[in-house]
This record gives C-alpha cells, sequence and structure tokens, in this order.
C-alpha cells in the first residue's frame, strides 16, 4: 500500500537508491578484481617470454649473429615493455590499455606499461631472479610483497611454482621470495588443489589457469620437435571409477617448423563443488624448462 505521507514515499526511494548503488560498486570491485588478477598472469607469462627469448638469443656461440640482434633503444625508467607486433602496424597506444608504443630500429614494435609502478617492479624483480638450477635467490624482497598484498589475499585462492629440483612436474612454494606464491584457503593434496567448502554454499565459480614452458633448443639433435600434451583435469575422491576429468588441454609440436621453446598457457572458469581435487599435468616431462618462474599453476573464487 502506497503511503500518504510525502517524507515517507523519500525515504523508500532513497533506501532503493542506496540498495542499487550498492550493487553497482560491488560488482565494479568484483569486476577491477579480476582485471588486476588476469593482468598479473598475463604480465607474468609474457615477461617469462621475454626472458627464454632474450636467453637464447645472447646465449648464442656465433658473436656476429648475437651482434646483429641487439638493438640499442631507450627503455622507460618505470615501466616494463613487451613486445606486440601481434596487434598489427596500424594500432595506436589510444587502442590498447598501454601507455605507449615505440619502434625499435630493426622495426620491431614495443608495447610499454608505465603507470602501474607496483606491478612493473614486481616483473622486473622475477626477470631478475631468473637463475639456473641450484642457484636460486630465495631472498625476500619486503616492499614488493607489501605492494602485492592484495594478490595474496584474496579468499579462496592459490598460486604456486614447478619445483625445478622434482623429477616430475611438481607445484612447491619454495622458490618464491616476492611474495606471488601463497595458497590462501585451499588445501594442497597429492600434488593436486581441493576445492574448500565456503559460507556461499556447496558450489562456486572458480578461474583456474596453468602455464608450462617447454624448452626443446637443447635437443638438436631432433629434427622434428615432438608432439607434448598439457592438461588441467579434475577428480573427486568419492568418485574413483570416473577417474581424470580432462577440463583443459593443449597440444603442440609435431612439425619441423614448431618453435624450440613454447610455453601452453591453459585458463577457463568453472563451477566446481567441494571436495574435488583440481590438477594440472604434461606426458613429456623431460622437456619442461627448469627455471624459477616458467611453470606455474593456480585458481582463486571469483
Amino acid at each position: 500500500m502506497e503511503s500518504d505521507n510525502p517524507s515517507d514515499n523519500m525515504l523508500i526511494s532513497n533506501s532503493t537508491s542506496m540498495t542499487d548503488s550498492n550493487k553497482t560498486d560491488k560488482y565494479t570491485q568484483r569486476l577491477n578484481n579480476v582485471f588486476k588478477v588476469s593482468l598479473v598472469v598475463n604480465i607474468f607469462l609474457l615477461c617469462t617470454l621475454i626472458f627464454l627469448f632474450i636467453f637464447k638469443t645472447f646465449g648464442k656461440n656465433d658473436d656476429d649473429d648475437a651482434k646483429a640482434d641487439y638493438v640499442n633503444i631507450k627503455m622507460p625508467d618505470s615501466g616494463v615493455c613487451f613486445p606486440c607486433d601481434y596487434l598489427g602496424p596500424d594500432v595506436k597506444k589510444e587502442d590498447t590499455l598501454y601507455d605507449h608504443i615505440q619502434i625499435t630500429e630493426n622495426g620491431q614494435k614495443l608495447c610499454c606499461i608505465t603507470s602501474l609502478p607496483d606491478i612493473t617492479t614486481l616483473m622486473r624483480k622475477v626477470v631478475e631472479r631468473q637463475f639456473p638450477p641450484g642457484e636460486h635467490d630465495y631472498t625476500e624482497d619486503s616492499r614488493v610483497r607489501q605492494s602485492i598484498k592484495w594478490w595474496r589475499e584474496r579468499p579462496h585462492s592459490i598460486h604456486m611454482y614447478h619445483d625445478t629440483t622434482a623429477n616430475n612436474l611438481t607445484w612447491t612454494l619454495r622458490e618464491d621470495g616476492l611474495g606471488t606464491a601463497f595458497t590462501n584457503g585451499i588445501r594442497v593434496v597429492d600434488n593436486r588443489f581441493v576445492v574448500p567448502r565456503h559460507d556461499l554454499g556447496d558450489s562456486a565459480l572458480y578461474f583456474i589457469y596453468a602455464a608450462v614452458t617447454f624448452d626443446f633448443a637443447d635437443e638438436s639433435y631432433l629434427k622434428v620437435v615432438p608432439t607434448v600434451y598439457h592438461n588441467i583435469t579434475r577428480r573427486h575422491p568419492n568418485l574413483p571409477k570416473t577417474g581424470e576429468i580432462s577440463m583443459l588441454m593443449s597440444k603442440y609440436g609435431g612439425s619441423a617448423e614448431s618453435d624450440r621453446i613454447h610455453t601452453s598457457f591453459l585458463c577457463g572458469t568453472f563451477k566446481l563443488q567441494s571436495g574435488y581435487e583440481i590438477g594440472s599435468y604434461v606426458d613429456s616431462f623431460e622437456y619442461v624448462k627448469k627455471s624459477t618462474y616458467a611453470s606455474y599453476f593456480g585458481m582463486f573464487r571469483l
């Protein structure tokens, strides 16, 4: 029944407006958080690819070839840049999320981010810490850890790296001193992530991602790059007859023209019930790159 009192009607209208506004703010905040996480994950992947490319290029024995590949360019002091020729010749910075685009002397396009100092500092640290196996720097950087505190404190989330000392694709928190590897509300059992129970009910939406870098460069005797498979699977201990169910899969290789270094990146959003165990595997571990940040696995609740 509509009230005859104008002040009552005004209170109802104001209350409705405030409720709608709160819903909009929460939705906007959730979108911002998803964007931040997606950006960090993709920058990790790009930095890994850039490092591997530089490592292989400047590790050549032929000094003349190395000099020919080197181009002197001015990099921003407070940012990071990524190769972005795939965007096409006519792209402008206004068409992207990058702060500026520059062209090197040999015509390569670089897209740079300078407006996110915390993330750019983190990416520089990641590149600096790329050491051969057995020479990892485990010291912590408290300033970087504090700047990405939001990354570790997301409810029901986890991010781990490949244990380079293991004889199979094993996930660990040990090889990271920057605070990017963590677990918050998600247990690890038999190298799998266990979906937890939570206050939203027995199931929830999760974003799952995994990157594995394969390195065939040292296998010079191989005329054809071997075919390799990368999977993200799920299983439930109470449903043993169903076994491992594939959620995402990638296939690479099988050709002499295939790149000798390749990163498989899988990701997707899934509604998962509590108790399910999520794993990430490869069928040819001998080709997995033994580098600290080259392979990682994570998930978080949306």
